[in-house]
């Protein structure tokens, strides 16, 4: 599974409806990680399984970043990917506006509905999110 570091932190942590979970991965500088299973909790939940795929979105490209933020209902936010706007060297920017807690959630791509990165921040005075893209992690080297 992959996740924002942010969300993990580092070592051995716990994630409701799946149990503890081991840092396979972990990357600060992009805010990228990969965890897996260690222990399952009694009826966990049975964890999704989304395509991915390592493109680039292009310019104006259409995606939704989807998540639980908190315990809230599930979310499905959708923007467009925005070239050089609030984008740094390890994150890029969509105008969805997720929920805070939406950390780690997957960001869909519209055109191929692919999981192309992972929600990392918001910038809610600019309505902003800032994603990270599995074309700049180890999944796709």
């Amino acid at each position: 599974m992959i996740t924002a570091a942010h969300v993990v932190g580092e070592g051995v942590c716990f994630i409701e409806g799946v149990g503890a979970v081991r840092i396979v991965e972990l990357n600060s500088e992009t805010d990228f990680a990969v965890i897996e299973p260690v222990v399952l909790t009694p009826n966990p939940l049975e964890p999704a399984v989304l395509p991915t795929s390592c493109r680039a979105l292009p310019h104006d490209q259409y995606a939704y970043a989807t998540g639980f933020a908190r315990g809230q209902e599930f979310n499905i936010m959708r923007g467009s990917w925005m070239e050089g706007v609030g984008s740094t060297d390890t994150t890029d920017t969509m105008t969805a506006l997720v929920i805070r807690g939406m950390s780690g959630g997957p960001v869909i791509d519209d055109e191929t509905s692919r999981v192309v990165g992972w929600v990392i921040s918001i910038e809610a005075a600019r309505t902003l999110t800032h994603f990270g893209e599995l074309r700049m992690t180890s999944i796709c080297r």
